[in-house]
């Protein structure tokens, strides 16, 4: 990739699109699958780029967990009510 970048002389490294799409994943797609596609443990994922995660994100989150029932009996999806203790733990 980086041969092509040469090539076409893009002011950019191949490794920069890998972490803009990354922080620009945040607040989008659950970070479980963040993680996944970019290859790296949700530990990994949170602790390069939990610094990126603006108030607005957290509110917004907030908010849809708030207008919703018990996360873990309305769809039994525990990534779900895992992301909700991640939240309330970083408040």
């Amino acid at each position: 990739m980086t041969v092509v970048f040469n090539r076409y002389e893009v002011p950019h490294n191949p490794y920069d699109l890998r972490h803009a799409w990354a922080v620009r994943s945040i607040g989008f797609i659950p970070i479980e699958l963040a993680a996944q596609q970019m290859g790296r443990s949700i530990a990994v994922q949170m602790r390069t780029y939990h610094k990126w995660i603006i108030e607005e994100v957290h509110e917004r989150h907030f908010r849809l967990r708030m207008e919703r029932s018990d996360p873990r009996t309305a769809s039994g999806n525990s990534s779900t009510s895992r992301f909700s203790v991640r939240l309330s733990h970083k408040r």
